[in-house]
């Protein structure tokens, strides 16, 4: 369970996974939700939400805002290198380093370390 508070200046989504975005976080409110933002929800229309500025949902856990986790893209090489990691699959790939026939692909992952996808090179 991730306890860790939501940055309001970087992209959220609800706990469960659903799309969010903030449309205002000066609400007035007398019981310190201030916060509002739409919701997707599962035919695709937004839902109205309200927040504290920690992101914990009037609604209850599942519909808290979290951190939509960054990713970063790592290029591999056969001899067993690693590049440095990237923040952008397009910022790895602009390396110098992967013109050569060394470079295999590049791996995403979350900033946790969890694996995404692998980006194979593409043959020249």
């Amino acid at each position: 369970m991730n306890n860790t508070p939501v940055d309001l200046n970087e992209p959220v989504r609800t706990r469960d996974g659903r799309a969010a975005r903030i449309i205002c976080t000066d609400r007035k409110s007398s019981n310190g939700y201030s916060i509002m933002a739409l919701v997707t929800n599962d035919i695709g229309t937004e839902t109205a939400l309200t927040y504290r500025s920690d992101g914990t949902c009037i609604a209850g856990r599942q519909a808290d805002l979290v951190n939509i986790p960054k990713h970063k893209f790592t290029n591999l090489y056969s001899s067993g290198l690693w590049g440095l990691p990237n923040d952008s699959l397009e910022k790895a790939l602009s390396k110098e380093t992967v013109k050569g026939s060394d470079f295999k692909g590049t791996i995403e992952e979350t900033a946790d370390g969890e694996f995404v996808a692998f980006h194979p090179a593409k043959p020249e």
